[in-house]
């Protein structure tokens, strides 16, 4: 390993091992996959008042593992995170130190 992919780990670890809410995907298009993946629903503040004004009151941001998807989550997947469900409306690939894609922030609408 290099320390590249030693720092990539650090971060899923920081991010998504301490806050894993075991989100529930379900792909939007065929074939309709779904999966419990590792990730993280995160309210969003009150000061963060372009993302309410974006995806509403109720809307969040799920940062999720990118390893665990066969195909990146899109806009109008589902989320399900403890009975729940979100629909994606944007995915923002984050990358690594090594340059590859280590998870997903996907916003989200509520409901």
């Amino acid at each position: 390993m290099t320390w590249q992919t030693d720092a990539d780990a650090a971060v899923l670890t920081t991010l998504l091992g301490t806050f894993d809410h075991k989100p529930v995907w379900t792909q939007a298009k065929a074939p309709k996959a779904t999966k419990t993946v590792v990730g993280h629903k995160r309210n969003f503040g009150a000061s963060e008042t372009e993302l309410v004004n974006a995806y509403g009151i109720d809307g969040v941001e799920i940062i999720v593992k990118a390893s665990d998807f066969t195909v990146a989550p899109e806009k109008f997947d589902r989320f399900n995170v403890g009975g729940e469900i979100y629909t994606v409306t944007d995915v923002k690939p984050q990358r690594g130190f090594n340059n590859n894609i280590i998870l997903y922030r996907c916003y989200a609408s509520g409901k």
